[in-house]
């Protein structure tokens, strides 16, 4: 458990880089079908990045997933660790 846990935290820039690529091919995929309808490339970019919504704040809110995550799974563990019939 504890080494899960410390793996979770040491792994947390990897995590963070992985849900930026991630949206990176979600915005190219935007632009790309805008392109696709006649757009400029510019136009199509900036237009994907207006329709996929605030970066940042979807970023945030991964990373809030994340956190609840690990607490829930946290407290669980404690949970069955200090159940007296699992002991």
């Amino acid at each position: 458990m504890l080494i899960r846990r410390l793996r979770y935290w040491l792994k947390r820039d990897e995590r963070e880089a992985g849900v930026r690529a991630e949206m990176e091919v979600h915005l190219e995929e935007k632009a790309a079908a805008l392109r696709g309808a006649g757009w400029g490339e510019s136009d199509a970019r900036a237009e994907a990045r207006r329709r996929f919504g605030d970066v940042g704040l979807l970023r945030d809110q991964s990373r809030e997933i994340w956190i609840a995550r690990y607490w829930t799974d946290f407290w669980q563990d404690v949970r069955y660790g200090a159940h007296p019939s699992l002991s």
